[in-house]
């Protein structure tokens, strides 16, 4: 992130992306106290407003989802495709 915000590379996500790493790190740590579990879903709006100079949300990739294959894990499809 801090490198992002000087501008020294381009982070680029989609809501599919932040919704799945979500889900991993609460299925990971289920003990996870309730104030936390809101401020980690919160931070995917706080990072794209913090990059909106890069428009690091994309967006009118599903399409090519079924373009690519031969993935080791062909769910990861979406993130190529993104």
């Amino acid at each position: 992130m801090h490198l992002a915000l000087e501008g020294l590379v381009r982070l680029c996500w989609s809501q599919q992306v932040q919704d799945e790493w979500i889900a991993a790190y609460l299925q990971a740590y289920p003990n996870t106290p309730p104030d936390w579990k809101e401020h980690i879903r919160s931070l995917p709006s706080k990072m794209a407003l913090a990059l909106e100079f890069q428009e690091p949300v994309v967006e009118g990739y599903e399409p090519w989802n079924l373009q690519v294959q031969n993935l080791p894990d062909p769910k990861d499809a979406h993130v190529v495709a993104a």
